[in-house]
């Protein structure tokens, strides 16, 4: 029985519930703020005007929902309140006095030495001349002021300069001074530095000093260098290594930087990022994943097909395997056969006696040998070609359908005709007999627009239903639906002794002829005691075969 897959087993809304509307086919009520088919699309409320916020407010649109925020010189909640922030609070005048102007101005006094807006950019009195320094003296600026240094070989409060050690106050700014004489001196500066005075950064990137690796990158900073390894490299810049690539079926697990990139296996099956078809059982493999489709189903796993189903008539040939589908055997080729039974305790062939000119069958050996129903080999033939030349023993089996077969004689060497039960089935003994002309379906013809096949079947008189009793024994029930008052089994009563084959039900039930459990027997093993019913089909060759002078 097949039934609907609950397509929101996924959970495929992204933001809202899932509904489950029929085969293929769902619903999401999207949350707020969601939108489209699975709920995967924001709502841009700040766009569409649907928010609540502050007139004198910003507002910004977020995944799912929106923020309101007061506009610039304005404070609150965004949404119900924003009032016109001092905006001197913040002190925006960094070097002087405040004085608020309105929503977002305000205006600053500044002090002695600054200057701009927010009164943060120096006044250089250096620059400007408005020092007072001597001149033999250097004007420092600094933030809000000045200083004055006496020049190099000069010595005072810089106001007033006199000829000093030049290496006083130093000069070398990263190095180490040497007094050289009268307003001079030598620097000898610390490694990354170089000028004069030490106060130049040596780049090593730009000079090609450095000792990076060939793929790393070399960035100078303020007396030295740093170097990173480039993309999917890793290592400490000196030293660079390629980084590992994740193979199909795996992920990063740790990135490449320092140490290099791990990868981890990706579990399609749990993921549900496998093609396995739905009767299938999905297997995680290092990097993959493999499929088998599941019990009763066959294919490459990707696609699976319903197990073959062996019909009435037909055994399992090869069991279905995930990979391979089931193949049924008929049970009972059509061939000729000879047909046995031993309902007396003895094995007699069923045969049309005086060379073909009884009108029912009966059982019979000649007793020459155990093979071929012990038929004397004369002239040199086989039992085999004794047996087809004789004919009376050979029966034509041609399969309808199913389970249900013609059974043919040419025992009197006249031609196939088929065993029935005649009078719309009320005659007591099966008998030859042909509607037409013709060796194939009795001579039957069609009727109402059915086929010969569908018409014979309908008829029921000429048609036989082998039952196998299993491939063990190799016996069979012969049932016969003539009179169209259901399956009866086709027999030698008597305890055997009867001449002539009949039809027959013990009466205890639709299984087995009607036999009952008799002696503490199943119903099968009673069948197969009494023996009257049971039925050995004997393979002598193809149908096409005969043996003629």
């Amino acid at each position: 029985m097949c039934e609907d897959i609950d397509d929101c087993q996924d959970e495929p809304c992204v933001h809202g519930a899932c509904k489950d509307t029929g085969t293929h086919s769902f619903e999401c009520e999207c949350g707020a703020g969601w939108t489209d088919t699975i709920c995967d699309f924001d709502v841009d409320e700040c766009v569409q005007q649907t928010h609540q916020c502050h007139k004198d407010a910003v507002c910004a649109n977020t995944e799912g929902s929106y923020t309101c925020e007061c506009s610039t010189g304005w404070e609150g909640d965004g949404i119900f309140t924003c009032s016109d922030i001092n905006d001197c609070i913040s002190t925006p005048c960094a070097n002087g006095g405040c004085k608020d102007a309105g929503p977002g101005h305000y205006q600053c006094n500044c002090d002695d030495g600054w200057k701009d807006t927010n009164c943060d950019f120096d006044i250089n009195e250096c620059v400007a001349k408005t020092h007072d320094c001597s001149e033999n003296a250097r004007c420092v600026n600094t933030p809000g002021s000045y200083s004055c240094r006496c020049l190099k070989g000069w010595e005072g409060d810089g106001y007033d300069c006199k000829d000093v050690n030049d290496c006083e106050p130093d000069p070398c700014v990263y190095g180490v001074c040497s007094d050289t004489g009268a307003v001079s001196y030598a620097c000898e500066c610390a490694d990354g530095w170089q000028s004069d005075n030490c106060d130049v950064d040596i780049d090593e990137c730009i000079d090609s000093v450095h000792a990076c690796d060939l793929r790393a990158t070399c960035t100078n900073h303020v007396g030295g260098y740093n170097c990173d390894c480039d993309d999917e490299y890793y290592g400490d810049g000196s030293s660079c290594y390629p980084c590992h690539q994740c193979e199909a079926g795996f992920q990063e697990s740790s990135t490449c930087d320092d140490t290099d990139r791990t990868c981890v296996d990706v579990d399609e099956c749990t993921l549900g990022t496998h093609n396995c078809d739905l009767n299938a059982d999905c297997k995680n493999m290092d990097g993959s994943f493999s499929c088998m489709c599941q019990e009763g189903f066959f294919g490459t796993g990707e696609h699976c097909a319903a197990c073959t189903e062996c019909e009435e008539g037909e055994r399992t040939d090869r069991e279905c395997s995930p990979t391979l589908d089931r193949t049924c055997k008929v049970i009972v080729p059509d061939g000729l056969y000879t047909i046995t039974s031993e309902a007396d305790g003895s094995n007699k062939c069923l045969v049309f006696s005086a060379e073909g000119s009884n009108q029912y069958p009966e059982r019979y050996d000649w007793g020459n040998s155990p093979d071929f129903c012990g038929i004397p080999k004369l002239n040199g033939m086989s039992g085999k070609e004794a047996l087809l030349k004789n004919r009376q023993a050979v029966f034509r089996l041609a399969r309808l359908e199913k389970d249900l077969y013609t059974v043919e004689s040419d025992a009197d060497g006249k031609g196939w005709k088929c065993l029935r039960f005649g009078m719309g089935g009320k005659n007591q003994y099966p008998d030859r007999y042909n509607w037409g002309e013709g060796s194939n379906m009795c001579g039957y013809q069609a009727q109402d627009g059915a086929s010969v096949e569908e018409s014979l079947v309908a008829d029921g008189q000429a048609v036989w239903k082998l039952v196998s009793l299993g491939e063990d024994e190799g016996s069979f029930m012969i049932q016969s639906n003539a009179d169209h008052d259901g399956w009866k089994c086709m027999v030698f009563g008597g305890h055997g002794y009867d001449t002539n084959p009949r039809r027959l039900d013990w009466g205890n039930g639709d299984e087995y002829c009607g036999v009952g459990h008799w002696g503490g027997l199943s119903l099968k093993e009673a069948l197969l005691e009494n023996k009257q019913a049971v039925w050995k089909l004997n393979y002598v060759t193809d149908a096409k075969a005969t043996y003629r002078d």
